[in-house]
């Protein structure tokens, strides 16, 4: 058997959650099974990474997946595929499924003995996503708000004996969201950049009947500072700033409009020229730009925390848990 999943270059505990958790949930005997493919925890029910050339001729199951960030994969790999369970309602409506709309797979987590909730002795700690932890300086900026840091980059391992033990995760991370709530540790969601696709969080959020409401925060980088600063405000004038929450409706247009058959071919933008000079002046603010997100993500550790409800949560779970049931008896 064999787990269908991305694999980030530099490392991201949410990807690689993929390589620990199936062994620790599954029955050995599945892994001794041939042909078949788990397609497993991430955003990957796309057509870049699940189609005819990564799946062969293989018994396909979907079990926890999201989709976004790319063409969904093609009617042809769903009819294919088995459908266990996917992340949450907008997924289900993509692939056709609406019963099998449940949560992140990384729920499973919950099952395990070494992943039960703790006393946390801990304090607050940041999760960027794995770009922002790439490009900013994030480690100064939580010693500045005096919360811990936590990169995506670590093992996951680490990454969960990190958030277990503090009282509070500030994320970036949609995976540092998902395992927060896994472990029963309150989180706030934060957003640095417009890169973020909406709909990821907002299907993970209302699998577990939470509203994603994100705060903004500066990259600690001023000239990506600037950017964020720019988009915002041309998208706020473009949606004339209003604070509703989009409709599951609205998103899956969203979605359909950028990746679906009928969206327009986007031509790439002409690659800006490097200006050195210009980088460099404003490399010189980045310290100052540093400081000022440090005290934001300060006053974070006042903000209203999320946490699903204790049943929506153990429904959910429980219906991963019968999905991984259905699944080895499928393949065993």
């Amino acid at each position: 058997m064999q787990v269908l999943h991305f694999h980030a270059e530099h490392g991201n505990f949410g990807d690689d959650l993929n390589a620990t958790l199936w062994e620790r949930v599954l029955s050995p005997k599945v892994w001794d099974v041939p042909d078949v493919v788990l397609v497993g925890i991430g955003t990957i029910l796309n057509d870049d990474r699940l189609n005819a050339q990564t799946v062969g001729d293989a018994r396909v199951f979907i079990l926890g997946s999201g989709a976004g960030y790319g063409r969904l994969c093609t009617p042809q790999i769903l009819q294919k595929a088995e459908i266990l369970a996917v992340r949450g309602p907008l997924t289900a409506a993509l692939v056709g499924k609406p019963q099998s709309a449940a949560t992140d797979g990384a729920a499973l987590l919950a099952t395990l003995p070494e992943c039960q909730p703790i006393e946390r002795a801990g304090q607050a700690a940041f999760i960027p996503h794995i770009s922002s932890a790439l490009t900013g300086d994030w480690e100064k900026a939580c010693q500045i708000a005096d919360v811990d840091y936590i990169d995506p980059r670590w093992a996951v391992d680490k990454v969960i004996a990190a958030i277990r033990r503090s009282k509070l995760i500030i994320t970036e991370a949609m995976h540092g969201a998902i395992l927060s709530d896994t472990l029963r540790v309150p989180w706030v969601p934060v957003v640095t950049s417009s890169k973020i696709l909406d709909l990821k969080w907002h299907d993970w959020t209302r699998s577990l009947d939470l509203r994603y409401e994100p705060h903004t925060l500066t990259p600690t980088r001023t000239k990506q500072a600037l950017v964020l600063l720019r988009n915002r405000s041309r998208a706020g004038a473009k949606s004339g700033q209003s604070t509703l929450a989009p409709t599951n409706e609205a998103l899956l247009a969203d979605f359909q409009a950028r990746y679906g058959d009928k969206a327009r071919a986007v031509k790439a933008p002409a690659r800006s020229r490097d200006r050195p000079g210009l980088d460099r002046a404003l490399a010189v603010f980045d310290p100052v730009v540093t400081v000022s997100t440090g005290r934001a993500i300060a006053k974070l550790k006042n903000a209203r925390p999320y946490l699903s409800a204790d049943p929506v949560f153990a429904a959910r779970l429980q219906q991963l848990q019968d999905a991984v049931g259905r699944f080895e008896q499928a393949v065993l």
